[in-house]
């Protein structure tokens, strides 16, 4: 399922999406999907501005890069990513494998607040609940082998599993007394596990 078809159903991620303030999301989620497409002409002159190219994704992305201020939905968005990854099924894992998809902050509070807008939007829809097996402090486990875990940004921490997607949130934020990009050191550990 697409990311934008995920936004939008109701029995996925409610109603709040498909608000007026989240228009902007909404294009985003159109473009990750590679989806530029079917963009209305107001929503593509949009999206050039906003990416700095002359032509869209006509492909599903690898990586998107987000720069978005202050209360402006980031967190929350990066949550909804991070549910949509984890209620996908990766028929291509071994037997007793679990595809991990990892949400990472700088630090345990907001690893703590993106693990609660993830924890709200699963318990908030029948179909994602039903599918939950364990939900921790850390980590929302799922009966069809993925699990969505939180942590704080470490490239030392985050390697050893199997990734369907990794989420780095506030990552302008990092800090690192091992690395002097500890950004950079942090996708480079996040990489060689992604599916």
């Amino acid at each position: 399922m697409k990311l934008y078809e995920f936004m939008m159903r109701p029995d996925l991620a409610g109603t709040e999406f498909s608000g007026a303030s989240w228009s902007t999301w909404r294009i985003i989620a159109r473009l990750i999907d590679g989806d530029a497409t079917l963009l209305t002409d107001a929503e593509r002159d949009l999206a050039l501005r906003l990416t700095g190219r002359t032509v869209l994704p006509t492909d599903r992305v690898r990586e998107f890069y987000i720069g978005a201020g202050r209360r402006s939905g980031k967190s929350r968005f990066g949550s909804l990513v991070a549910v949509w990854r984890a209620a996908e099924e990766y028929p291509q894992l071994a037997t007793g494998e679990t595809a991990v998809v990892a949400h990472v902050a700088p630090d345990r509070r907001q690893a703590s607040i993106d693990l609660d807008y993830a924890r709200g939007l699963v318990e908030a829809s029948d179909l994602l609940r039903g599918e939950l097996a364990n939900a921790t402090q850390d980590a929302l486990t799922f009966r069809h082998s993925t699990q969505l875990e939180v942590a704080t940004a470490s490239y030392r921490t985050v390697r050893g599993r199997t990734l369907a997607a990794a989420i780095i949130d506030e990552s302008s934020f990092l800090r690192s007394d091992d690395s002097a990009l500890p950004d950079v050191e942090l996708c480079r550990a996040l990489r060689p596990a992604l599916l």
